[in-house]
Formats: structure tokens, sequence, C-alpha cells
């Protein structure tokens, strides 16, 4: 019981400091004072204060411990790789930090400062209050310690939908998934493996002197999709070594939250795929246009063309005013240093009247899929 008033009062201590870095201290200090030299040393006194407390022994064996320390490294790793890879097919920009060497030090003595701090308080929320409830525990502590993270200022682009599905989709989704993946490593391995892994991301972001130009969509996918997975790997790790889970009614040995940290993926790959957010995304078929091809309610799974790259005989997606089309090309003209494509319905006598613009084309065709796209029609026509 005096390990939860602990952690509980450590709670407060955070939620004390963020109101007071955010509503008081500004009107007292300077942005760079409260950036450089308060807030590190409010994140160092948390340290402290956790180092203080009586020690609490992390829910993971011994064995399993160690391990985490090298997954949680192999996991900020892969997410680097996988960020690096999305900025090949988007493109990178210019760091927004500076890499002198007296800022690259100062940087670095003020994000640590701020990362042993958080990953000490996780780790000892955690290991306090999630030995009966872990699942629900670690989602909450995952929540909390993603809202310490974001200034209110931010929630200010949340008054109209589309700046408000970006800024969820580049700050808040990715930021969530990462500490889901840092509490699940807390709780069973204490702060080691969960300050390794989100260290590994943090020497990224702000020592590459390239970042990767993620769209606010793939950021979102990659920012869910690399820590389900490295959940996962905790939880194969975890199989078979996790014993004290097995003493509350109704756990078993598995890992918690792998469930629905891999379902969000899934949900979010949809999401975004349906949007045509990913370079691949579906199309309905309206008319029988493409006939035999294409019929009505089809699905067409295409795929984001540059117009250099279409050749005769494709079947582009592009739009002719506010209307979406499926034809094929029949004829490529170049004239003037632009590209321009003649297009025609398999089912209709004559080519189209318009030529169709490069920039007008959307993408092409790579596959099908019969029927499922009967229920969009059905409801536009309702």
């Amino acid at each position: 019981m005096k390990s939860n008033r602990a952690a509980y009062m450590l709670i407060g201590v955070l939620v004390a400091g963020y109101l007071a870095m955010h509503f008081v201290l500004p009107g007292l200090f300077s942005g760079e004072v409260l950036g450089y030299f308060v807030r590190p040393a409010y994140w160092l006194a948390v340290a402290f204060m956790v180092r203080s407390l009586p020690p609490v022994t992390p829910v993971g064996k011994m064995g399993l411990r160690r391990e985490l320390v090298t997954l949680g490294l192999m996991a900020g790793g892969f997410h680097v790789f996988m960020l690096a890879m999305g900025g090949v097919f988007s493109g990178f920009g210019n760091s927004p930090y500076s890499h002198q060497p007296e800022d690259v030090v100062r940087n670095v003595l003020v994000v640590g400062s701020v990362l042993l701090g958080m990953e000490m308080a996780r780790a000892r929320i955690l290991c306090c209050l999630g030995k009966k409830w872990p699942t629900i525990v670690i989602g909450l502590v995952a929540i909390f310690f993603t809202a310490l993270q974001l200034a209110p200022t931010q929630f200010e682009q949340l008054t109209e939908w589309r700046p408000a599905i970006t800024f969820l989709g580049e700050n808040v989704v990715p930021l969530l998934a990462i500490n889901a993946l840092a509490s699940v490593l807390a709780y069973l391995g204490g702060a080691k493996p969960a300050i390794l892994y989100r260290a590994v991301l943090l020497a990224f972001e702000w020592l590459s002197p390239v970042l990767p130009d993620l769209t606010w969509g793939i950021a979102a996918l990659l920012g869910v999709m690399v820590p389900a997975l490295a959940v996962a790997a905790v939880q194969m790790l975890a199989v078979g070594r996790l014993r004290s889970a097995r003493r509350v009614r109704g756990e078993t040995s598995e890992t918690p939250v792998s469930g629905w940290i891999g379902g969000s993926v899934l949900i979010l790959a949809l999401f975004w795929f349906s949007l045509g957010l990913l370079p691949v995304y579906p199309s309905t078929v309206i008319t029988g246009s493409m006939s035999p091809l294409l019929d009505p309610g089809d699905v067409v799974i295409a795929v984001k063309t540059a117009a250099s790259e279409i050749e005769v005989g494709d079947v582009i997606d592009f739009r002719t005013g506010e209307i979406r089309v499926i034809h094929r090309v029949v004829e490529i003209v170049e004239e003037g240093g632009s590209t321009s494509f003649i297009t025609k319905g398999d089912a209709n006598p004559k080519a189209d009247i318009e030529p169709v613009l490069g920039a007008n084309v959307r993408g092409r065709m790579v596959g099908t899929v019969p029927y499922v796209g009967r229920l969009v029609i059905f409801l536009r026509s309702a």
C-alpha cells in the first residue's frame, strides 16, 4: 500500500509539474531559460525523487529483463530504420535543430534529463499500480505520458477537422504508440529498456542533420506499426517466462496490450488505405464503361504513379472536373514539354473527348476486387 501511495504522489507531482511548465512558469522565465534549465532540472528532481523511494521489482524475471534491454535497443534501431525507409520514398528535409558542437552537447543534456526522469517515473508507476490490472494500467499510463509530452497550445489545431486529423496522425497517434511500447517495456523490465528504446529515437531526431519528410498518413502508420511489432516480439519473448502475472486471476502469461495495439495497426492501415493516404489505394467503379474488365461495384486497387511512368494500355484513375474516371490509355501525347493521355473505356465505341493532363492522373490500376463496392453505389444512390 505504501508503494501505491508513492505512485499516486508521483502522478500528482507530474501533473503539477505539467501545469507549472505550461501555465505558471512561462510568465516568470524566458523560453530559453525554461527549456534549457528549468525543465531539465525539474525532470532530474523527479528522477532523484524516484530513486529515493523504496525499490520495487519489475514484473519480468531477471533473465527476461536482461533480454528486454537488448530488445529495447533493437526496437529503437528498427523504428529509425523504418522512418529512414519512409524518407527514401517521401524525401528528406533539414533538421530544425542546431548541430554546432556546443548546441549538440546542450541538447543531449536537456533531452537526456527529461528522458531519465520520465522513464524512471513511468517504470515506478507501472511497477506499483500495474500488478492487478496490467492491461488497463499500461493503457492509462501510455495515455498519461503522451499527454505530458504535448503542449496545450498544440490542441488549438483541433478546431477544424482537417488540421485535427493531420495533428492526430503526425503527432498524437505515433506518440501514443511509442508510449505504449515504452510502458510495456517498463512494466516488464523497469526503466532501462524503455530508456534505451526512446533514447535511440530521440538521438535520431535531435542529432541527425536530415530527417524524413513523411506525409502525416505514412508517419501515423509507421508510428503505430513499428511499436506494435515490437510489442509482439516482447510477447514472444515473455511467453513461458512471465510467472507473476499468472497469480492474477483471469490473466495469462501473455504480454498485455499486444492485442489492442496490434489491432490498432490493422484499423489504422485500413483507414489510411480507404482514404487514399497510402501509395496503394482503392477506387470504386460506378459505371460499366470498362466492361467486361470492370463492372459497376468492382473495386480497383490502384498505385499512385507519376505521369512519366504511364504507358499505352495502362488503366488509369484520373479526375475530370469533379468526376473520377477509370479508363484505359490508348495514346500518349507529348507537346510543349507536357504529357497528356488519350483515354477510352473498353466498352465505349470512341475515345474520350478531352485529353487527360498528367497532373490529373491519380494512379494506375494494379488489381481488382469484384463486387465489394456495390454497397458504396447503393449508399450513393440512396
